[in-house]
């Protein structure tokens, strides 16, 4: 991988973890969404460049089995729009945080059974691409999370 692909990879990993943060400063729930979708196809792009672009089309059928999954009567209207409906807004940047995860281990997936799609040279490049995104989707998933500690509890003291 360049350093030039692997800086813009970088940039796509900060952006999602940003717009899932700070959803706010990003616009609307539909731009956020849109935002999460578009930065997916470029990950998907820079993970593996011959992928041709029908492979974009993958990510629309995953993305709408994971919202038929999420959703009881999903409709073909976009996410956002669908749980603002429901009174569930605030559900989005939750349920998108596990869509990256799910797409990017479905990608993986994907890519490993589609050796016809790339060839052997190619596949192991791909596979190192797409490894060393894991391995930074890891870091970024543990930064995402809050660590919460236990309370402590402390005996009662007596005091004289």
């Amino acid at each position: 991988m360049s350093p030039a692909e692997s800086r813009l990879l970088e940039f796509v990993a900060s952006r999602l973890e940003s717009l899932l943060r700070r959803p706010a400063a990003w616009g609307s729930k539909l731009s956020i969404e849109e935002q999460v979708l578009q930065l997916l196809e470029l990950r998907r792009v820079l993970l593996v460049p011959s992928l041709t672009a029908n492979d974009t089309h993958r990510l629309m059928r995953t993305y709408t089995r994971f919202i038929t999954a999420a959703l009881e009567d999903a409709t073909a209207e976009p996410l956002a729009i669908q749980l603002e409906r429901l009174g569930r807004g605030a559900e989005l940047t939750g349920l998108l945080a596990k869509f990256i995860d799910l797409e990017l281990a479905e990608f993986v997936a994907d890519v490993g059974l589609a050796t016809d799609e790339i060839d052997r040279t190619g596949d192991v490049e791909a596979t190192q691409r797409v490894i060393e995104q894991l391995r930074k989707e890891i870091e970024a998933h543990a930064r995402r999370r809050p660590r919460f500690h236990e309370a402590i509890d402390f005996p009662d003291v007596k005091q004289n």
